[in-house]
């Protein structure tokens, strides 16, 4: 228990630092200018920037001239000036009544286009808008909630939207994908549940299955600290769900800052290696996770359960089997009840979760193998 106890401290001790850290750098240019940060940052108009500019902050304003890319990340981004290179721009809201020379790859709540961007511009907005004033001398891709396109297009449109206006020229061809009216949800009937149910507990079947035919020792011994020690494993469970919050916060706080740190260097396959790492990390905890609380915890306590109501039954793999199937029957009937179900079920992920990391650490405690194999 200490050493896990351990483990939470570091955990949050690495996201406090990592805060520390980022506060650290805010309103410093760093890397002789390269990099500047600070609740408003602003690029003045007579300023000429030879080269890259990153700029980070709560409000972002360029008067003057980049002549290489511009990164620009805040709540509100605001391009009066121009870009020699691309724009890589995200925010609340981005306004670009400058000029582009490259590409311009946006991501917004709302965009609004009055300058000119000299090749292709690719968004991912709220709302979208090209103005009369706007133009575009590449392609324009989107992802839109809302885009009106007013302005001069000399590429084509691309992409889809929940509604697409357009009254100004588009030279290319235009292939919006346009969302329809959201149809009416048909209310559940009692089939639908029973099958959702059935469904369920197959999956929960097969997965308790596989446990018991892989990891005996370890099905029993989780299943048995549900039995004995229920309270401590619903403690374990919440604790467990803690440091998933913290450690993945911690995560994807050391991404960022790591992919802007190898960035700024000019590191880029280094970024985009820890980049992807990072995120396949945080997707096979989250992807492990979601199987344990969905599928594997059910097994844990309906085989728990049958133990209790059936004590001294089983032995034997079918005799197992047969423990574990009538448990998680009775699990998912359970769970499945309309209005007071989701109550059941969260003790049972809570429990579930609780009891396999109990035992996993009861095993590490003891020395024992992660894996196991089932007797021949």
């Amino acid at each position: 228990m200490a050493r896990l106890a351990r483990i939470v401290i570091a955990a949050l001790a690495l996201l406090l630092t990592l805060l520390l850290v980022a506060g650290m750098t805010m309103g410093k240019d760093l890397l002789g200018g390269k990099l500047r940060t600070d609740r408003t940052v602003v690029l003045p108009a007579g300023e000429h920037v030879k080269g890259d500019l990153y700029l980070l902050g709560g409000t972002v304003t360029v008067d003057g001239t980049v002549d290489g890319d511009l990164v620009a990340m805040g709540g509100q981004v605001q391009l009066n000036g121009s870009v020699g290179g691309d724009l890589l721009a995200a925010g609340g809201t981005v306004v670009l009544d400058g000029s582009v020379a490259g590409d311009a790859r946006i991501a917004a709540g709302q965009l609004t286009v009055n300058g000119k961007v000299g090749k292709d511009l690719a968004l991912a907005v709220g709302e979208a808008t090209l103005s009369s004033q706007g133009s575009v001398v590449g392609d324009v891709i989107l992802a839109a909630g809302q885009a009106t396109v007013s302005g001069s297009v000399a590429g084509s449109v691309e992409g889809s939207a929940g509604t697409y206006a357009q009254s100004g020229t588009v030279g290319g061809t235009v292939d919006v994908t346009v969302g329809q009216a959201a149809q009416p949800v048909q209310p559940r009937t009692a089939t639908d549940a029973i099958g959702d149910a059935i469904r369920h507990f197959v999956v929960v079947l097969v997965f308790g299955a596989l446990g018991l035919w892989l990891l005996p020792r370890a099905m029993g011994a989780a299943e048995a600290l549900v039995r004995r020690r229920t309270f401590p494993a619903l403690g374990f469970g919440l604790l467990g769900c803690a440091v998933y919050v913290v450690g993945a916060i911690a995560l994807v706080l050391l991404i960022i800052l790591l992919a802007i740190l190898f960035g700024v260097l000019t590191l880029g396959s280094l970024s985009a290696i820890v980049f992807f790492a990072g995120l396949l990390a945080l997707g096979v905890a989250t992807f492990s996770l979601l199987l344990v609380t969905s599928y594997i915890s059910d097994g844990v306590v309906g085989l728990a359960i049958a133990r209790l109501v059936a004590p001294g039954t089983g032995g034997g793999r079918w005799g197992e089997f047969g423990l574990l199937a009538i448990g998680s029957a009775l699990v998912v009937a359970v769970t499945s009840i309309p209005a007071v179900g989701w109550i059941f079920k969260l003790a049972v992920v809570l429990i579930g979760l609780g009891a396999i990391v109990l035992a996993a650490w009861n095993a590490r405690r003891s020395g024992s193998a992660p894996a196991e194999s089932a007797p021949a």
